[in-house]
């Protein structure tokens, strides 16, 4: 978090006399040292300048897609606008993302595509918004949370060991091979369930469960579906439940930024970590970034000194 009020604090001095409406900005910060790029292809440049275990901090706006080759953080504004929490909406116009490199975060940013990986391992995505997603080569020990994926994630039938999707919304994980490790914990899978896999403590609303839905080999704990599983999985204290009887705010699944995904008996649908199943349970459901807001700046020369005052407030 230090780290990050520096930068902003930086920011400020970098764009003092532009107006923030029109600048898209990407602040780079190797150490204690800061830089400042403009426009759609800030993010690209701000990772070609980029070490590895540098932090890029995006503002609000529209930016060019990029293939992230340096182990770095990248955190944005946010994926949905909210005015109470203030968050804004960093967007991926065009392109998509692709990750090819270990130890990248990504935050608080909402991509107009895919969000690739190829040949990884030790990368976290949170509060992010996207398509879809490939893995290659293969992906290793990817950790996804609090995101919506309206697609699918797609491991190309490949050995992917160690990934996890955790308080997310998700169209579904595809071809999994039976020797990966693939776990989908307090999500809502709304499409197909093709790939053998552990699922726990979610919510499966997808009412065929045919050939391409849960996959043989697959393992079910504690998940509220709604209709009975095929012969050939493992499943254990799963409550099968009608569509419409799930969510307290819809009838249905489909995703809206209004929608709470609030379960109508919580306190019956139980996980195996004895939170309820679905968003709210285990480390609950946020679309917030956790970078704080930059408030009541004001700038002023003082002779030779340039005097930045401003308030954060973390969200």
């Amino acid at each position: 978090m230090k780290k990050i009020l520096f930068s902003l604090m930086l920011l400020c001095c970098a764009i003092a006399g532009k107006s923030q409406s029109d600048v898209y900005t990407a602040t780079l910060q190797h150490g204690d040292e800061v830089k400042v790029f403009y426009g759609t292809s800030a993010l690209s440049q701000a990772v070609g300048a980029a070490e590895d275990g540098d932090a890029i901090n995006l503002s609000a706006g529209n930016f060019s897609g990029v293939n992230i080759t340096k182990a770095v953080s990248v955190y944005g504004a946010g994926f949905e606008e909210d005015e109470e929490s203030g968050t804004g909406v960093t967007l991926i116009t065009t392109g998509g993302l692709a990750v090819s490199c270990s130890d990248v975060h990504l935050e608080g940013i909402r991509v107009n595509g895919n969000i690739n990986f190829n040949a990884v391992s030790n990368v976290s995505i949170t509060k992010c918004y996207w398509n879809g997603s490939d893995l290659y080569n293969p992906a290793s020990v990817i950790e996804i949370s609090k995101c919506v994926i309206i697609g699918a994630i797609n491991c190309r039938s490949q050995n992917i060991q160690g990934l996890r999707v955790l308080n997310s919304v998700i169209g579904a994980v595809r071809n999994v091979t039976i020797d990966s490790r693939v776990q989908v914990d307090h999500c809502m899978v709304y499409e197909d369930y093709g790939g053998a896999l552990l699922y726990t403590n979610s919510l499966l609303v997808n009412g065929y469960v045919g050939s391409s839905a849960i996959a043989e080999n697959s393992t079910v704990h504690n998940c509220v579906i709604i209709s009975n599983i095929p012969a050939n999985r493992v499943v254990e204290n799963c409550y099968v439940v009608p569509l419409a009887e799930i969510f307290a705010d819809g009838e249905n699944y489909n995703y809206s930024p209004e929608r709470t995904y609030e379960l109508k008996q919580p306190e019956v649908w139980i996980g195996t970590d004895g939170t309820q199943c679905g968003l709210h349970g285990g480390d609950g459901w946020s679309k917030v970034p956790a970078t704080p807001v930059l408030k009541n700046m004001t700038v002023e020369v003082d002779g030779s000194t340039l005097k930045v005052n401003y308030e954060t407030q973390t969200r």
